[in-house]
């Protein structure tokens, strides 16, 4: 049965391109999308990202913004989870027990009312929490017993670095090579914003102040060599550093929280510059509602494409999308 679908309310948390392509923008402060007194387009990374997984799914949501009546996905709701954790304890500066960190998973996961797909998965989640918990707690016990050399560059960072930022949010003005005009207003760029998980200051005693930024991520796997030199959201948030704080962050992290994984990388300045070449040109489609590039799905390309499982407007969802393949979970 499909599930109900909506538009957004004009007076809800809608994208900007929404706002002006629906005209019911109402000028009032109090809208999200309102900076400094002016109407501004706003886009961020999962924004950007959902673009280049399916320009249909992006338009549905982000354009037309059609709202899917449905229970939210256990996935996602796990990884708030465990960002609670991991924010209270940055925020506590280590202090944390094992047993509150454990207290305030349990009190997320029924405050969200987390109902997994199956028994076997949320048990699974469960441990993988846990598994996080307990090795975050003992690092001072592991510092002591085998010493700096024996932690991982992910471990020594958490130790003696200090947190500056936590779940720190951002609104990063981006300008466009060329103005893009929606309903006859013209606009020379956008804001991209963002909220980075942690961003950590070690002070070394020859190099002086350096800065780290760290992305939690709850997903199963690392990720692929490819992934990582194209990804744009660690080159985002150098963006911000740059514009913000004038300086790049020695290194990025992406944390694994499951395993306990990491992968770093140096965002150079050269990786910024491409990014925003980029980042332009995604735009520049993005904005270009005349395009047919915007109701492109990407099971054009792939028919068998496994996020379409997933995908609100997927079959196996709301089944809005007609294009949605048929791909079933149990091969993934």
């Amino acid at each position: 049965m499909k599930k109900r679908l909506q538009q957004r309310d004009c007076q809800g948390f809608a994208p900007y391109s929404l706002l002006i392509r629906n005209n019911c923008y109402n000028g009032t402060k109090t809208d999200a999308k309102v900076i400094k007194d002016k109407k501004r387009l706003v886009t961020s990374y999962s924004q950007i990202e959902s673009y280049l997984t399916c320009p249909l799914k992006w338009y549905y949501q982000y354009v037309d913004g059609i709202k899917v009546d449905i229970p939210p996905s256990p996935i996602l709701e796990y990884g708030n989870a465990v960002h609670a954790v991991l924010e209270a304890y940055f925020k506590s500066w280590g202090r944390l027990n094992g047993e509150a960190m454990s207290e305030i998973y349990n009190r997320e996961v029924k405050l969200r009312g987390i109902e997994w797909d199956d028994l076997e998965q949320g048990l699974k989640d469960t441990r993988d929490a846990v598994a996080m918990i307990s090795r975050i707690h003992q690092l001072p016990d592991k510092y002591e017993k085998e010493g700096m050399v024996n932690l991982t560059k992910i471990e020594a960072l958490f130790l003696s670095a200090t947190p500056v930022g936590i779940e720190e949010s951002f609104m990063l003005p981006f300008r466009f090579d060329t103005p893009v005009e929606i309903q006859g207003e013209k606009y020379e760029g956008m804001y991209i914003s963002g909220k980075i998980d942690l961003r950590s200051i070690y002070k070394h005693k020859i190099l002086g102040d350096l800065t780290y930024y760290v992305d939690h991520k709850t997903s199963k796997s690392l990720f692929s060599e490819e992934k990582l030199k194209t990804n744009l959201q660690f080159p985002i948030y150098c963006m911000w550093s740059l514009h913000k704080y004038k300086i790049l962050p020695k290194r990025c992290y992406y944390y694994f929280t499951r395993t306990g994984e990491y992968q770093d990388l140096e965002i150079t300045q050269e990786r910024v510059d491409e990014s925003i070449k980029r980042i332009k040109y995604i735009s520049s489609r993005m904005y270009d509602f005349k395009s047919d590039i915007n109701q492109t799905p990407a099971t054009n390309s792939n028919p068998n494409f496994p996020l379409c499982y997933w995908c609100d407007y997927g079959k196996y969802n709301s089944g809005y999308c007609k294009f949605s393949s048929n791909y079933q979970k149990k091969k993934i």
